[in-house]
């Protein structure tokens, strides 16, 4: 990073945002033409941004395997050519709160269903990509290089 950091170009960033906003759904919203917030799949967003534009970015990433935010899955790593053809979802048990006694088998309804199926997503039989929802990787390895890829 320059310091002092370079004065950002708004007129640049603002027409890139609004290029994004118009192609892909992405949810933008400015404030007092000083901060812009921008709501999307962050590895499309990034790559549209002009060179030294962002003084800030914050972002809350998904833990892994914590929760299904049920959001529409992405298509990472694989070829972006490929016809996929998706294999079987796989899935991972999030156990609820424990009962009463410290095990899980005498909980009441409530904390029964407080547990969770999450889909570790899907990959593509053919070019290997993975279908999923970023946190919900099958592996600790892969969530860190989607992590890493953005």
């Amino acid at each position: 990073m320059r310091f002092p950091p370079r004065p950002i170009d708004w007129g640049s960033f603002t027409v890139a945002a609004e290029r994004l906003a118009a192609g892909a759904g992405i949810i933008t919203r400015s404030m007092n033409n000083l901060i812009t917030i921008l709501e999307g799949d962050s590895r499309e967003i990034l790559r549209a941004l002009p060179d030294e534009s962002v003084h800030c970015v914050v972002t809350s990433p998904p833990y892994f395997g914590l929760r299904d935010y049920k959001l529409p899955p992405l298509i990472w790593d694989g070829d972006a050519d490929c016809d996929h053809d998706w294999g079987e979802a796989g899935i991972r048990h999030k156990g609820g709160p424990q009962g009463k006694t410290g095990d899980r088998s005498d909980r009441d309804i409530s904390a029964q269903n407080a547990a969770q199926r999450i889909s570790t997503g899907r990959f593509c039989l053919k070019c290997k990509g993975w279908l999923g929802s970023l946190g919900s990787e099958p592996a600790i390895e892969l969530y860190i290089d989607h992590l890493v890829s953005i």
